[in-house]
Order: structure tokens, then sequence, then C-alpha cells
């Protein structure tokens, strides 16, 4: 398995206020992230529709298999 951490928080970044964003990105075998929703119910795998390109920003939409449109936190 390889992961990594950051942590986002240049003084500008988000012309509202300050803020500091921290991702642990990981990358697994294939069959360990098929095997995870089978071994947690809880889980489930979703599809990031992302309607802008570049860093522009904007709303982002989870969508689970079956279209369902998912919660998201801090969502706009």
């Amino acid at each position: 398995m390889v992961n990594s951490f950051y942590a986002f928080g240049a003084v500008d970044r988000d012309p509202r206020t300050r803020i500091i964003s921290v991702a642990y990105f990981a990358l697994l075998p294939q069959v360990d992230f098929a095997a995870a929703p089978k071994a947690a119910p809880d889980l489930a795998l979703a599809e990031l529709i992302v309607p802008w390109s570049g860093e522009t920003g904007g709303p982002v939409e989870a969508c689970s298999a079956d279209g369902e449109t998912l919660p998201l936190a801090f969502a706009l």
C-alpha cells in the first residue's frame, strides 16, 4: 500500500476565510478495495460528479451505484 498525507492552508486560498484542509491518500490493491464494502456494510462506493474543470471550484455531487444523490459534508 502507498499512502501520503497532505495539508493545505495558504492564507488566501479561500476568499471567505482562512481554511486548512488535511488529506490522506492511499493506494491499495484492487482486491482489498473491492472487499472493503463487503466487510463494512456502512461503506458505499460513490461516483463524484465534478461539473467544472481546472482549479476554479464549484459544487460537486456524489452519486451511489443506483444514481441516488448522496449527502456530502461541507457542501456549498
